[in-house]
């Protein structure tokens, strides 16, 4: 009998408080809230994914703004497609319904000679590295102190006559214009 091959899939609300809080007005800080349990609940997955999700057959944990799930098949490919056709399903889903919603999703292979805790560690730390790397739809708060918030294109703009740098991926800095305009400087 051959061991089934598992794939681990993590997915995460990222920048939860800049979501929740891009409003001022507390219905809606509320509507926001629920959407974070929403993405991350079972019932989601259901709606999003009916033909790829099974909650008994994949769901690992959830809570907290992030959810990890198993992906099983005969083959460590076939595992990973399964869970690479879930992820794009349900991040598609996501950016449909929620504008400005920030979602990560990493996959790894289960390493049977590892314990599930390694596995689960391992999962959040390539997680993490993907987090770093990515661009950010809003700027960490230490670089907002010089811009004003521009709530249509979710993104710091400077005041007058200010600049401000905005993450714009590894090597590469956005730097914003007093005009609201912005260039792209390679860093070093």
């Amino acid at each position: 009998m051959r061991l089934m091959q598992k794939f681990l899939l993590i997915l995460e609300v990222s920048q939860k408080q800049n979501y929740i809080f891009a409003s001022n007005k507390l219905q809606e800080n509320v509507q926001r809230s629920q959407d974070i349990a929403d993405v991350t609940s079972s019932a989601f997955f259901k709606q999003a994914a009916p033909e790829l999700y099974d909650e008994k057959a994949n769901m690992v944990y959830s809570g907290g703004g992030h959810t990890v799930l198993q992906f099983d098949a005969e083959t460590a490919e076939a595992a990973k497609k399964a869970a690479v056709a879930f992820a794009s399903r349900v991040t598609g889903e996501v950016f449909r319904r929620y504008n400005g919603l920030e979602l990560f999703v990493k996959t790894l292979l289960y390493d049977e000679q590892k314990t599930p805790g390694a596995n689960l560690l391992a999962l959040s730390a390539a997680l993490e590295r993907k987090k770093i790397s990515a661009p950010r739809l809003f700027p960490p708060p230490e670089l907002r102190r010089g811009g004003v918030r521009s709530a249509a294109a979710g993104r710091q703009t400077p005041r007058r006559g200010r600049r401000s740098v905005c993450g714009a991926g590894p090597g590469r800095v956005q730097l914003f214009r007093p005009d609201g305009r912005y260039r792209r400087k390679n860093g070093g």
